[in-house]
C-alpha cells in the first residue's frame, strides 16, 4: 500500500434542502474539508461514503476533477456535486461514513481514516419523516470543529431560528466555549428567549447554573454593546401579584453569598439601576431583610475622601426617606437641620423619682447625692434647677443628646432649650404668657417669679400660655438663668 503522510481530517456538518423531488437531488450536498500532505495541485478525488468505518458496503460514490489542494495538503468540497445524494441511502443507515482517496487509486484512502456524518443523514432523513419538523429519537448531532455544531437559520422576520419543548429541560448542552450561542439581528429581536408555560411549580423560562468556584464565574452572563443604552441583563414582570423582574437569591448560609451583584468601572457608571416610571408607592430598587440581624441593603464606599456609599439625588423631592429610627456610627455634615417632629434639644439623664412618680411636663434639679443625675425638684426658687422632662402635652424632643456607658446617659430626655410643656402651680398667683417661671415647692411643678432676688440662678423659662388658677401644663420657652 502506498506510503502516506496523514494529517486531521474535519466535517462541515452544513445540509442544504430543496423542495425540489428527492429523486435526483443535487442539491442535498454535504460540506467537507480534508487534509493529507501527499496531494498536489490540483487532484482529482474519488468521494465515496460507506456504511462502517472498514470495509462495509459503500452506498455512494463520485469523482471530482481538479480539486484545488492548498500548500499544506488540505482541501475543501461539497460531496453530491457530481452524483446525487438520496435520502434513501440513510433509511436504515443513520451512521454513514465518507472516504476520500485519488481517482486513479481509489481504493487507497487518505487522510486519517473515514469520518461519520451522522448528523447529516438524521438531517436527510428528517425531510422524509411522518413529522419533517422533528428528528428521530434518540436523534444525535456532533461536530469536532471551532464552528457551531449545528446552525439553523430563519430568513423570516417574525420567525424563529429554533423553538425547542422539553417536559424538563428544552435545551441541555456542553460547549468548551458556549453552551448555547443566540444571534439575533432583527430590530426586536431575541438572541435566545426562555418560555415557562407551567401553570404550577417554580417555573423557569432559562436557567443559568455554574459549578466553577473560580471569582466571576457565572450561571448566567450578559453583556451589553459598548455604546447607547444597551443593557446586559433586562428583566420584566407584568405580574400585579408579586412579579419579579430579576430575582437573585443566594442561599448559602456562610460566605460571601451574593443574590444580585452589579459593578461598573465606569466614572458615570452604575453597578445596579433601578427606575421607577408610575405609581406613588413603586422603588427602583426595594431591599428587604426579614432576618433577625439582617440588612436590607449594605453600601460601602471605601476608596477616597469624597466617596459615598449612598447618594441621593434630587431636584425637586428629598434625596433620601427614613420612616423609622436612623443610627449614624460616625460624623454627620448638613447645611441645614430641619427637624419637624419636636421642639426642644434634650439630653439624656438618670432621674431620681421623690414622692410622686416621674411623669413628662415634671421640673427637674441637680441631684447632690448623686453625681451627674437628676431628681424631681421640690423646693421653690431651687437654683439647682437644670430644665424640664420633655415630651408633655405631645410635644417631644426635637433633639436628644446622650453618650451610652458614661453618665451623659439616662433613661429621661430633659429639654434644656425651646418649647416644652412644663406642670405648674398657679397657687402662688396666676401666670401669664411672659411670665418668668422658677420652681416651687409642689414636686415637679413650675410657678411664677415674684421675687426676682431669689430667682436669680433659678429661673426655668418664660411662659408662652396662661394658668389662671389650680395646677396644669403651661407652654414654656425654655432659658434657664
Amino acid at each position: 500500500m502506498k506510503s502516506r503522510s496523514l494529517m486531521s481530517v474535519a466535517l462541515f456538518l452544513t445540509t442544504t434542502l430543496s423542495l425540489s423531488a428527492f429523486a435526483a437531488d443535487t442539491s442535498l450536498t454535504i460540506a467537507f474539508s480534508g487534509c493529507d500532505a501527499s496531494l498536489t495541485n490540483p487532484s482529482d478525488l474519488r468521494l465515496r461514503l460507506f456504511d462502517a468505518t472498514a470495509a462495509g458496503t459503500m452506498v455512494f460514490e463520485e469523482t471530482q476533477a481538479a480539486v484545488a489542494i492548498d500548500p499544506s495538503g488540505c482541501f475543501s468540497v461539497r460531496v453530491g456535486n457530481v452524483a446525487a445524494l438520496s435520502t434513501a441511502m440513510f433509511t436504515g443507515n443513520p451512521s454513514l461514513f465518507i472516504a476520500f482517496a485519488l481517482d486513479v487509486t481509489p481504493d487507497t484512502e487518505l487522510g486519517n481514516g473515514r469520518v461519520p456524518i451522522t448528523a447529516n443523514g438524521y438531517a436527510f432523513r428528517a425531510r422524509i419523516a411522518d413529522n419533517a419538523q422533528t428528528l428521530p429519537p434518540g436523534a444525535v448531532i456532533s461536530a469536532d470543529q471551532l464552528g457551531p455544531a449545528l446552525t439553523i437559520s430563519n430568513p423570516n422576520a417574525a420567525g424563529n431560528g429554533m423553538s425547542v419543548a422539553g417536559g424538563n429541560a428544552g435545551i441541555d448542552t456542553t460547549g468548551a466555549f458556549l453552551g448555547v450561542l443566540g444571534h439575533a439581528t432583527g430590530v426586536n429581536g431575541r438572541g435566545v428567549a426562555g418560555l415557562a408555560e407551567g401553570a404550577t411549580g417554580v417555573n423557569y423560562g432559562v436557567l443559568g447554573q455554574s459549578s466553577s468556584t473560580t471569582s466571576g464565574a457565572a450561571g448566567v452572563y450578559g453583556l451589553g454593546a459598548t455604546t447607547g443604552n444597551t443593557f446586559g441583563v433586562i428583566g420584566e414582570s407584568p405580574s400585579s401579584g408579586g412579579g419579579r423582574g430579576v430575582w437573585g437569591k443566594a442561599t448559602a448560609t456562610s460566605g460571601d453569598a451574593i443574590g444580585v451583584y452589579g459593578e461598573s468601572a465606569s466614572f458615570v457608571g452604575y453597578g445596579v439601576l433601578g427606575i421607577v416610571t408610575s405609581g406613588s408607592s413603586n422603588a427602583g430598587v426595594k431591599a428587604v431583610s426579614t432576618a433577625p440581624a439582617g440588612n436590607g441593603l449594605i453600601a460601602e464606599a471605601n476608596n477616597g475622601t469624597n466617596a459615598f456609599a449612598i447618594w441621593g439625588k434630587s431636584t425637586s423631592g428629598f434625596a433620601g426617606y427614613f420612616d423609622g429610627k436612623v443610627q449614624v456610627n460616625g460624623n454627620m455634615a448638613a447645611r441645614v437641620v430641619q427637624i419637624t417632629g419636636g421642639a426642644d434639644l434634650s439630653e439624656k439623664f438618670e432621674v431620681r423619682r421623690g414622692e410622686t412618680e416621674i411623669e413628662p411636663g415634671m421640673v427637674v434639679a441637680i441631684d447632690p447625692t448623686n453625681p451627674g443625675k437628676l431628681e424631681v425638684s421640690a423646693k421653690a426658687y431651687d437654683r439647682r434647677v437644670v430644665g424640664i422632662l420633655s415630651g408633655a402635652g405631645g410635644v417631644a424632643p426635637g433633639m436628644l443628646m446622650g453618650q451610652a456607658g458614661t453618665l451623659a446617659d439616662g433613661d429621661h430626655a430633659v429639654a434644656l432649650s425651646g418649647r416644652v410643656y412644663v406642670w405648674a402651680d398657679a397657687s402662688n398667683g396666676p401666670i401669664s404668657a411672659g411670665d418668668l417661671l422658677t420652681t416651687s415647692s409642689h414636686p415637679g411643678h413650675a410657678m411664677k417669679v415674684k421675687d426676682h432676688g431669689r430667682a436669680q440662678g433659678a429661673i426655668l423659662g418664660k411662659a408662652m400660655t396662661g394658668l389662671s388658677k389650680g395646677r396644669g401644663l403651661v407652654l414654656v420657652l425654655v432659658t434657664l438663668q
